[in-house]
């Protein structure tokens, strides 16, 4: 998981149905959703193969589950598959990629605004910088 832009570590949106909000961060690196918490995830399994998650100091980190999540902003409901669950990781991890296949979206990065579009002119969503 390496951060080539340092911007992209600044912008995060919440799930606008927990009770207390959980903030993932977009990352274009990243291939997988990631989590360091499992508390609100729904079909945890356990992570049965032995790959780690490698960040960018090269460490490589245990993956004890996989999850599912689904995220409500205040205009649509995302949904988050295959989601890894590394209790050593600091933050939660968004792959943009993946978000994008999962939910048919686009993502448009411009200075301070991340924005996410459906692909059937459907409401965009828009993530702002810290």
């Amino acid at each position: 998981m390496h951060h080539g832009n340092q911007d992209l570590a600044n912008l995060s949106f919440n799930d606008a149905s927990a009770a207390n909000p959980v903030t993932w961060f977009p990352d274009t690196c990243a291939n997988q959703h990631v989590t360091p918490n499992i508390a609100g995830m729904t079909h945890v399994d356990p992570y049965l193969g032995n790959n780690q998650l490698y960040v960018s100091d090269g460490k490589g980190l245990i993956i004890s589950n996989t999850a599912h999540k689904i995220l409500h902003t205040l205009k649509r409901t995302f949904t988050l598959s295959n989601i890894l669950h590394v209790p050593k990781i600091k933050k939660r991890l968004l792959s943009v990629q993946q978000f994008c296949c999962e939910n048919c979206v686009f993502f448009f990065s411009l200075t301070q605004l991340f924005l996410c579009q459906g692909s059937h002119n459907q409401d965009s969503s828009s993530f702002r910088s810290e």
